[in-house]
């Protein structure tokens, strides 16, 4: 499934051009906040299993958005107020729930029948076990699907579905780049009041003085999380865990951070914080 239909396009002449390996691949739009097209993509599986007597192996959530900015910035004078929160649930969370309950009977079909336990893979982030600054509204959606997650994982362990979460840390993709560029955004539309508690120009700079610093110099290059993910479908369902922290800083950092105590935790996240208010002189 892709959003746009440059992404099916793009699919597809992989498939044309590698059409060994990729016989079986078949593309279909998506918008995860939309009930019609979700509709479409369970109407679309199941006539690919009819066509292949095939069933339903893995449902993978993969949508995913965010949106930089402390709460503040979101006040009552910010003509997008709350947004921007909405708008990420939808996708985050709701998104993964939609296609889930849309697929999900498929797979409860012959899920009881199979040697190898379907299951549901959910990309989670370190930002749903650990909360960090500025990014309330991603860690709210996050946190969301890790305590939904936790719960289907009990509910369909007798249906014999196993359901993983994956938790990857700072990764060098779109969505990364997206949180550097939609802070200043947000701090934009912020009301003035709070601009100027935050240092206004001076604070601009500075951010992006310190953005243009830690470009993506030490984020995880993509592919450990693709490897991570082809794991999770090929493992046994012995073998499998319910989550998989993904990246050096995931394992190391944000364990750490999930596991001290909150005054250190806090102490050592704000360290990596923007400085503010910057001062006027």
């Amino acid at each position: 499934l892709t959003l746009t239909e440059q992404g099916v396009q793009s699919l597809e002449s992989y498939k044309e051009e590698n059409p060994q390996g990729s016989a079986k691949l078949y593309a279909h739009r998506c918008d995860v906040t939309s009930d019609g097209d979700i509709a479409k993509v369970g109407e679309f599986c199941r006539d690919i299993l009819k066509e292949n007597d095939a069933v339903l192996y893995a449902i993978v959530n993969n949508a995913g958005i965010t949106a930089a900015g402390d709460f503040v910035f979101f006040g009552a004078d910010n003509t997008n107020r709350l947004g921007i929160y909405h708008q990420i649930m939808n996708v985050n969370f709701f998104g993964s729930l939609r296609l889930t309950q849309t697929l999900l009977p498929l797979m409860l079909e012959t899920s009881s029948t199979l040697t190898e336990y379907p299951r549901i893979i959910n990309m989670s982030s370190v930002c749903g076990i650990v909360s960090s600054a500025s990014n309330s509204p991603y860690n709210a959606s996050k946190f969301a699907l890790e305590a939904w997650s936790d719960s289907l994982r009990m509910e369909l362990e007798p249906f014999h579905i196993k359901v993983i979460k994956i938790q990857p840390g700072q990764c060098n993709t779109q969505i990364q780049r997206d949180w550097a560029i939609t802070y200043l955004d947000n701090f934009a539309k912020a009301p003035p009041s709070i601009q100027a508690r935050y240092g206004g120009d001076k604070f601009v700079a500075s951010v992006t003085e310190a953005l243009n610093a830690m470009g993506n110099g030490s984020a995880s290059p993509p592919e450990i999380v693709v490897k991570t993910l082809v794991q999770t479908l090929s493992l046994s369902h012995y073998a499998l865990k319910a989550s998989y922290l993904v990246g050096k800083d995931a394992q190391v950092f944000w364990r750490a951070c999930q596991i001290l105590p909150t005054a250190i935790s806090d102490t050592v996240k704000q360290k990596l914080r923007f400085k503010y208010p910057v001062s006027s002189d």
